[in-house]
């Protein structure tokens, strides 16, 4: 296949996958009303790449289906652990408390893998060292096409749904006030964002800071409601991540045979924007 259709697939991947991050950012963010909450900070991909890693330690043929199966499980079981949290703790410390279980959740999870990849056999543990750092590599036509009509349901059933995201974005008391479902509507955003993270897991690995980073920076640009952040979100994490992938493949073609993780060069990028908007005081 020539190198111009294999950097189109990588380009097409990094897009879908950084958008998707940014979207599951955006949610969380807005269902904890809280703008530390990322499903990197919270556990969520520390459970899906749990789940990954352990479905692929069965003995039985690994497939991208039993892939996203793990991180589909262990996303969930993340986003439980943040219900349970959220359902126990009083209003005024939820915040704290819920990127507090987060933290201490995803640490429990590295340790895991950590221990799983040390008794996994030496040839598979490139592959897992891909999940933990973050990866782009190609996908055949097909699993890509899946993987994009996979985003863009997402997309479309949440796009449809935003005005309720506005209202839950009040907090909990003032959308109980206006008559939202919360503990309901709650459960269906987490949802979302579980399928996001399961399938950005498992087709690139573990990558941070995109979902905390985008939706932060979009609303110190502007103010603008669910309806527009969910549709800048997607274009403008899909163009971050596009970014580190290009800086990425550069420091391949510098550092031969090495590179810098696309999980790193993002990392790099976002903390420095965040510690911006931190200093323009635009975080709760």
């Amino acid at each position: 296949m020539p190198d111009s259709m294999v950097l189109i697939n990588l380009i097409l991947l990094a897009f879908l996958t950084g958008g998707g991050l940014a979207l599951s950012g955006l949610f969380l963010q807005s269902v904890f009303f809280n703008s530390l909450a990322d499903p990197y900070l919270l556990g969520v991909c520390g459970g899906s790449s749990l789940g990954y890693v352990a479905v692929n330690l069965l003995p039985i043929a690994s497939s991208p289906m039993l892939s996203f199966t793990g991180s589909l499980l262990g996303s969930f079981g993340a986003i439980l652990v943040l219900f349970i949290v959220i359902r126990q703790a009083q209003s005024s410390s939820r915040g704290g408390r819920i990127v507090l279980a987060g933290v201490v959740f995803n640490s429990l999870c590295f340790g895991v893998v950590l221990t799983l990849m040390t008794l996994a056999p030496h040839k598979i543990q490139t592959s897992y060292m891909n999940i933990m750092t973050g990866h782009i590599d190609f996908l055949n036509w097909p699993v890509l096409t899946l993987v994009a009509l996979f985003y863009g349901i997402i997309f479309y059933v949440a796009y449809k749904r935003s005005r309720v995201l506005d209202v839950l974005s009040l907090g909990e008391e003032r959308a109980q006030i206006l008559g939202v479902a919360t503990k309901k509507e709650q459960m269906f955003w987490l949802g979302m964002t579980s399928l996001l993270v399961a399938v950005s897991v498992a087709t690139c690995g573990m990558i941070g800071f995109l979902g905390l980073i985008v939706p932060n920076l979009i609303r110190m640009i502007t103010k603008a409601n669910s309806e527009v952040l969910m549709q800048r979100g997607f274009i403008w994490g899909g163009i971050y991540l596009v970014v580190c992938l290009m800086l990425s493949q550069l420091s391949a073609h510098l550092l031969a045979p090495k590179a810098i993780p696309i999980s790193v060069i993002a990392t790099f990028l976002g903390a420095p924007l965040y510690l911006l908007i931190m200093i323009r005081g635009r975080y709760v």
